[in-house]
């Protein structure tokens, strides 16, 4: 089963939508691990000659497996070779690369290579009542991309698009393109491929990394403090409620929405697939979490739902200098998702 809710703006990848087959986007090479948690699936072909293209795909899986390559999985073998890919020593930029949210949904096919992994996850979190059943899970797809005319200023040579004039502004005296990886009209970002992680919000996920590494920076102390809270309050699987409908108990969980966004839900069954349709109880009363929250919540997502560098920035600053709350400074964002 594949529940699905891509942000309708991203038109640049919507022929790779429409390859969807089961829980996979086909486009001519299959889904690979490169950590426990995020798999990667290439835009190019085995054998292209696009040899650019090739070293800014080679870079971009280099860069996301650089922090963990001293570290060894059971299920996961994350050297480069055992992916097929050359290991290049060119000075390639992290300001070349740039990615953008697509979207979240739900796979409940549970062919993520390492499913024992998973059910020890679940029987932690006390999800795994039903007999091992439960292997639905709410992921996040994002895409990077390369800008193979990158001309080493930095990501000073971009403008970046303003969530509230809806224009593109500026901020160094060396923009030579825009940062519109999410646009169809692009004229310097090619697609490197797409990735998907299994955790979202619990724990050191998805959203944990981008906001102590990224969100810091570029939503201020006070917006980033809300996001961080918030993010700790989603439900961190299918949880069990202390509701019931027709003797049978509810159950919360995100819920992947329209334009990129996410929502809460009740569900009937323990893997938070089939919605309650009644009326007496809702998701956010189950949570705790206002509606008004969660609306907050997605609108600071808005930016990421665009074009963003890979590299952690502070428009604030004239040198884009992000000191982010983990120690970081210019942290490369897209290796961070990848830990």
């Amino acid at each position: 089963m594949f529940v699905m809710r891509i942000s309708k703006a991203t038109t640049i990848i919507s022929s790779l939508l429409s390859l969807l087959s089961g829980y996979c986007l086909v486009a001519g090479n299959e889904w690979m691990h490169v950590s426990p948690n995020i798999e990667f699936q290439s835009k190019m072909e085995p054998h292209s000659s696009n040899t650019k293209m090739i070293r800014a795909t080679n870079l971009a899986i280099n860069r996301m497996l650089s922090s963990q390559k001293q570290q060894s999985y059971s299920a996961f073998d994350t050297s480069s070779y055992s992916l097929g890919m050359e290991d290049f020593n060119q000075d390639w930029d992290s300001a070349q690369l740039a990615w953008h949210l697509l979207g979240f949904y739900v796979d409940c096919n549970g062919d993520d290579g390492d499913d024992d992994h998973h059910r020890r996850e679940l029987q932690e979190d006390h999800h795994d009542d039903n007999d091992g059943d439960n292997t639905c899970r709410r992921k996040v797809l994002y895409a990077v991309y390369a800008d193979p005319n990158y001309q080493g200023g930095g990501i000073g040579e971009y403008e970046f698009y303003d969530q509230d004039s809806g224009e593109y502004k500026c901020y160094s005296d060396e923009c030579r393109a825009k940062m519109d990886c999410h646009s169809s009209d692009s004229e310097s970002w090619q697609l490197v491929g797409i990735f998907k992680i299994n955790k979202i919000s619990q724990g050191d996920g998805w959203m944990e990394q981008l906001f102590k590494h990224a969100g810091v920076c570029y939503w201020g102390e006070d917006n980033y403090s809300f996001a961080s809270q918030m993010r700790e309050t989603l439900p961190d699987g299918c949880k069990q409620t202390d509701y019931k409908a027709n003797g049978n108990y509810l159950y919360v969980d995100v819920q992947p929405a329209d334009n990129a966004y996410i929502s809460l839900a009740l569900y009937t069954d323990k893997t938070c697939t089939s919605l309650y349709t009644g009326t007496n109880y809702n998701a956010y009363t189950a949570t705790g979490i206002s509606s008004d929250d969660m609306a907050t919540f997605n609108t600071l997502l808005n930016g990421y739902r665009t074009c963003q560098p890979c590299v952690a920035y502070d428009l604030s600053q004239d040198d884009f200098t992000c000191y982010d709350d983990a120690g970081y400074t210019n942290c490369n964002q897209c290796m961070k998702f990848a830990i």
